[in-house]
């Protein structure tokens, strides 16, 4: 009844959903705004500055679904980072090389590019692709519609637990998975995590579908299809609910994603050209996920692999390595410990505490052991399905399904 109206929007995002077929069929999955747009192309206007997305997480969607044309609103958009206020919690995830020797997995250290952590974590990787082609089988489970990626989920778990750690605030950090059964999963492997010290102030985690009209400085997108066949499924063939995805992060995107599954599609094979023509893709390998100790996390190993329970490795502390068929103990050896601490552990080994008590009284007897606020990584928990499983109910249930 107008004579002028106005609608603002974007038909490159999602649209409301239509549940029904018979309607979806006959035209109503086709929105008001989008209808409109293309029968009246010379009423449209495009707000081409955007002030959202930094300008590398900007590149993604403008050259894939804008065609280039936009734009930062402003130099401090463009240029907007991340901020790690404590990236040296690298050094907590990194286990002592005497620890690992025989298995030959120990990460060398986070300032190496070979680091996957400290790569993800630098302010200046804005976007990244972690490919898991190399890992083995990375493979998703599926069962009926039910699909899961328990790697990608370790992977989630792993940079969460580091970005939090690290000092980033839990409401600065997005998880979005295309699957509402990896996010099933992830909820339940991130549970102890945000009941614990995080308690109160949760990592949200979404669909993209329920993500739209969302961001968060830091997304974490897992993408889940992993198979022989290059199958990527109806929800990643479409470009509305992928534009989502790529743009709910201010100033860190991290894909996790196996890179020649997706390439079976167009639009994902020209996301991972993009990204790989701007250095931005790593591909992981078993050596540069396994050599890292994480706190109630997933670490990418195999069932049959060691597990590893321990507070953070200090000079002279006695450590358990326990194999699923017997029982092996390696004596750290690191430079001398101090004439205190070897005096406090001398007086509480062999004195009738079990092992774990002694472990415990003796980090508390030594002055050498730092008593900060944020809790050192004291536990680690192999990925496979005993590892993964252990006492969630919930996540037991979604395994016992996609098997």
């Amino acid at each position: 009844m107008a004579k002028t109206f106005v609608l603002v929007g974007d038909h490159f995002q999602l649209p409301p959903l239509v549940q029904n077929k018979e309607a979806a069929a006959e035209g109503l999955d086709v929105s008001l705004f989008k209808l409109l747009s293309e029968r009246h192309p010379q009423a449209v206007v495009t707000l081409e500055h955007q002030y959202r997305m930094c300008a590398d997480v900007m590149l993604l969607s403008n050259m894939l679904i804008y065609s280039g044309r936009l734009k930062c609103g402003t130099e401090a958009v463009a240029s907007r980072s991340l901020a790690i206020p404590n990236i040296a919690c690298l050094n907590y995830y990194h286990r002592s090389t005497s620890v690992l020797t025989p298995f030959h997995l120990a990460c060398p250290g986070p300032e190496l590019p070979t680091c996957w952590l400290s790569r993800a974590l630098l302010p200046e990787s804005k976007v990244i692709f972690l490919n898991t082609d190399l890992l083995g089988p990375a493979l998703e489970s599926a069962s009926g519609s039910r699909i899961v990626n328990t790697h990608e989920a370790c992977l989630i778990t792993q940079l969460t637990t580091v970005l939090l750690n690290s000092g980033v605030p839990a409401t600065d950090v997005g998880i979005v998975a295309f699957y509402r059964s990896q996010l099933a999963l992830l909820k339940s492997s991130l549970q102890t995590l945000n009941s614990g010290q995080y308690s109160g102030q949760a990592v949200e985690l979404h669909t993209a579908d329920k993500f739209q009209g969302r961001d968060k400085e830091v997304i974490l997108v897992s993408c889940v299809r992993s198979n022989t066949d290059g199958i990527v499924g109806d929800l990643l063939k479409d470009q509305r609910r992928i534009n989502v995805a790529l743009t709910r992060a201010r100033s860190k995107l991290v894909i996790v994603g196996s890179a020649k599954t997706l390439a079976s599609n167009e639009l994902l094979k020209d996301l991972i050209e993009l990204c790989r023509g701007n250095d931005w893709v790593m591909d992981l390998t078993p050596e540069s996920v396994e050599g890292h100790a994480f706190e109630d996390g997933l670490t990418q190993t195999d069932a049959t692999q060691w597990s590893v329970k321990r507070p953070t490795i200090r000079s002279g502390e006695r450590l358990s390595l326990t194999p699923s068929s017997r029982k092996k103990e390696i004596i750290v050896i690191s430079p001398s410990p101090s004439p205190t601490k070897r005096k406090a552990l001398g007086e509480i080994v062999g004195n009738g505490y079990s092992r774990k008590a002694r472990r415990s009284q003796a980090l508390k007897s030594s002055p050498d052991v730092p008593r900060t606020g944020r809790r050192s990584p004291q536990k680690v928990v192999m990925a496979g399905k005993r590892g993964i499983l252990g006492s969630r109910p919930v996540l037991r249930d979604i395994m016992n399904g996609a098997l």
